[in-house]
């Protein structure tokens, strides 16, 4: 019977992963908001809630106005943003 490998560290996983696959590691940062399609969507959808500073007292008035929000979100927009991350455009598609 085979031990499980011990991972001390990243060094020890990325080993462990090519060794086991053979697939090449990539070190990529934990966190890079420029590769989260949701995050940036988000974003830009937040800069058009809130402009202005705007403030809001009615959580239903919120709910509504972010719903409006993501309908103005262009189709062409969220197209070009899966095809730079190299996406496949039917993952996305609002109906």
């Amino acid at each position: 019977m085979r031990k499980a490998p011990v991972v001390t560290g990243k060094r020890d996983l990325n080993r462990t992963i090519q060794g086991d696959y053979g697939n090449p590691v990539f070190g990529c940062p934990a966190c890079f908001p420029d590769l989260s399609i949701s995050k940036n969507n988000w974003e830009s959808m937040m800069r058009k809630v809130y402009n202005g500073n705007k403030i809001y007292d009615i959580i239903p008035d919120l709910n509504q106005i972010i719903i409006n929000a993501w309908l103005l979100v262009e189709k062409k927009l969220l197209e070009n943003r899966l095809n730079a991350y190299g996406v496949s455009n039917f993952l996305c598609y609002r109906q």
